[in-house]
């Protein structure tokens, strides 16, 4: 199986936001749950069971396994459906709301702004827990 340029990106992705490599033939948990969300985005996307599993040298009844943990474990699990959503979310050409071809100015400006919210919010924070204390 010719592996497409999609699978080549996913892969990508999903290796720097889980910290693994998919193509490694360990069944550590954490290589398990990064495959786990490989094959649900790709299969959400509309690619075959035998085109997941054939991109990663998985057979398509393991990418079945997958899914079906997938089902309970995604939402369930709290750092998984975050790494979910953020692997999705560049795979799909966004991150946090921005557009991954957003120029890069543009993009030093919004974290500028971010920042200073934050500030003013930990500030606010800081202000009200004196007043009322902690509630």
């Amino acid at each position: 199986m010719k592996t497409s340029s999609k699978h080549k990106m996913l892969r990508e992705i999903v290796n720097e936001v889980f910290g693994v490599d998919i193509m490694d033939k360990s069944r550590k948990r954490n290589i398990v749950d990064a495959r786990m969300v490989y094959a649900k985005i790709l299969r959400d996307a509309g690619y075959s069971l035998t085109d997941i599993g054939g991109s990663i040298g998985k057979h398509h009844t393991t990418i079945i396994s997958y899914l079906s943990e997938g089902e309970y474990m995604i939402p369930n699990i709290r750092q998984l459906h975050s790494n979910y959503h953020l692997c999705k979310d560049i795979f799909d050409g966004k991150t946090a709301g921005f557009d991954v071809s957003m120029p890069y100015s543009v993009l030093v400006d919004k974290i500028a702004l971010a920042e200073k919210n934050l500030s003013e919010l930990k500030e606010y924070k800081r202000w009200y827990e004196e007043k009322y204390g902690k509630q």
